[in-house]
């Protein structure tokens, strides 16, 4: 029994990307092979696609960990909001020039 949740159907992890395989006889890896520039050229697609990964992922986080004080001061709101403070006072941007204030009771 797993103790999580359990990827999706065909996939052995939850971010998509496929495990590597690791080649420790090369000889015995290379055996049915015609050429070394054909297994070479499948091996480096592979490693393209690998970084590509990469790449995105990292780019991922940051938008997200740039997110992180946008949700926290949302989150902040949201616990004061439930705790139905009287006579709260908000100002609610309209445009760029235009800022109203509101009194909630």
């Amino acid at each position: 029994m797993s103790d999580g949740p359990s990827p999706p159907e065909g996939q052995s992890s939850f971010s998509g990307i496929p495990t590597a395989q690791f080649v420790e006889d090369v000889d015995a890896h290379m055996a049915g092979e015609d050429s070394a520039e054909e297994r070479l050229k499948t091996l480096d697609e592979q490693h393209q696609k690998y970084k590509f990964m990469e790449s995105s992922l990292v780019s991922r986080r940051k938008r997200l960990k740039a997110q992180i004080p946008d949700i926290s001061a949302s989150l902040a709101m949201i616990h004061r909001l439930k705790e139905n403070k009287p006579n709260m006072e908000t100002h609610f941007l309209l445009s760029d020039q235009v800022i109203t204030v509101d009194k909630m009771i």
